[in-house]
């Protein structure tokens, strides 16, 4: 179940999308992406890695990132992921894919401060 996002005050809203999130660590989830003005938060829902999908696993989870924490963005495309790649200060990776669906308007909305 999808959490309520309490915004901080003054902080926007700019857009929410449904994708895949593929942590540094490895693995491979389904949630729902918000990005703010300041901030993107993640709310897993599935493990969409093969084992996940074979046991049937629920996800919970939960990640924010701090727009200020952002260090790169940078969009790939083939014919089955559409990915926005973000590098934060501490070095780490993350990757939000959306499959075969555009990820522009999500990319767009990062980088937005």
């Amino acid at each position: 179940m999808t959490k309520k996002i309490d915004l901080d005050p003054g902080e926007t809203e700019i857009g929410a999308w449904t994708l895949f999130y593929l942590p540094p660590y490895g693995g491979r989830f389904n949630g729902k992406l918000t990005v703010t003005d300041r901030r993107l938060i993640y709310d897993a829902s599935d493990d969409a890695s093969l084992g996940g999908m074979l046991t049937n696993t629920a996800a919970s989870g939960w990640l924010e990132i701090a727009k200020a924490d952002i260090r790169d963005v940078e969009v790939t495309r083939s014919l089955f992921h559409k990915r926005a790649l973000l590098t934060l200060a501490d070095g780490s990776f993350h990757t939000f894919d959306r499959g075969a669906m555009s990820i522009d308007k999500v990319a767009e909305a990062i980088e937005v401060r």
